[in-house]
């Protein structure tokens, strides 16, 4: 059961089922830290896929995993061997859901269920912000600029440090975030705009 929990808080931080490949874009590499900043504010549509690893005190795992995001709904899944889908979590503003071990949660936010079934608190909604390079809003920060792209983020008592970016240097390829024994990688191989549709 442990293992279990240590799954589904990988996934929230990695999507909803597997996602077809499609080639990707390739638009104009964006170049001052205005140009990034205006740019990920207006992504609202988006979904990538990865691996992540965790390690805590006791215990590490790691897995893929698939990130769906649509306005303030989400849908993120986390897959194990032969992408079989190990956990699942998806809501929105109003109430969230996990699904894990062959069980169903809800609760009112992501936080709550995290605190209840896992027993520390994580900030989700912040998440699909720092994934995509920047601050949260709505709460004090710090940050470190290399190349007018985040290199380093402390907010809501996390450490954000950003590795590498893309090619063309419009997302953050690999991020690791920190807080007490819980220390999370995630490797993003692929970033797709969707239709908001």
């Amino acid at each position: 059961m442990h293992f279990i929990r240590l799954l589904a808080l990988t996934a929230l931080l990695s999507g909803c089922s597997q996602l077809q490949q499609q080639p990707a874009e390739r638009p104009a590499a964006l170049g001052s830290w205005a140009e990034y900043v205006a740019y990920m504010e207006t992504l609202q549509h988006w979904q990538l896929l990865g691996k992540a690893g965790i390690r805590t005190a006791q215990q590490s795992d790691s897995a893929g995993f698939s990130w769906r995001q649509n306005l303030d709904h989400y849908d993120i899944s986390l897959f194990g061997p032969f992408n079989a889908q190990a956990a699942r979590i998806k809501g929105d503003n109003q109430q969230v859901s996990l699904e894990a071990d062959g069980q169903t949660w809800r609760a009112h936010s992501p936080e709550a269920l995290l605190e209840q079934h896992l027993g520390w608190q994580l900030p989700v909604r912040d998440l699909a912000w720092w994934i995509r390079g920047l601050p949260a809003p709505g709460s004090v920060f710090s940050e470190t600029r290399k190349n007018d792209r985040l290199a380093s983020l402390q907010q809501q008592g996390w450490k954000i440090s950003y590795r590498r970016y893309s090619d063309d240097n419009r997302h953050p390829e690999k991020l690791i975030l920190q807080r007490d024994n819980l220390r999370i990688t995630l490797v993003i191989h692929e970033w797709k705009k969707i239709s908001d549709k």
